[in-house]
């Protein structure tokens, strides 16, 4: 299943889900109801704005959405990944995953560049 805020084309075999989840919990939660995922994978990035601080807490906020929809719809021992910037915020955000799943890293991919501050963090084994 695909949920995002812009359309897509259609992929086989996915089912597509179109709606902000920070306001639209209703229609998502519809969608959702009853299952259960393998994989939550989150590619959210607010708009830039410029002020690295600003645009890390927009980000950690699309993190903490990314992590309770895991934390609900997640099969025990599977994985969450989300894209979040290095920042204020990041340890502490981390901490809230940590009790949740056996293992806890970060990802930075040879695609971004190294100067970025963009990174995944990567938790595996969900403990349900």
């Amino acid at each position: 299943m695909a949920v995002d805020i812009q359309s897509m084309e259609d992929i086989h075999n996915v089912s597509f889900v179109q709606c902000d989840i920070d306001s639209d919990h209703d229609l998502l939660n519809e969608k959702l109801s009853g299952r259960k995922f393998d994989v939550v994978l989150s590619d959210m990035a607010p708009k830039s704005c410029g002020h690295r601080q600003v645009d890390h807490a927009n980000i950690i906020n699309l993190c903490e959405l990314a992590r309770d929809i895991a934390l609900e719809y997640l099969n025990p021992n599977g994985s969450f990944v989300t894209k979040l910037l290095h920042g204020e915020y990041e340890q502490e955000f981390k901490r809230s995953i940590m009790p949740h799943f056996s293992v806890v890293s970060y990802f930075k991919p040879k695609s971004s560049r190294k100067d970025s501050s963009e990174i995944y963090l990567v938790a595996l084994k969900f403990k349900g």
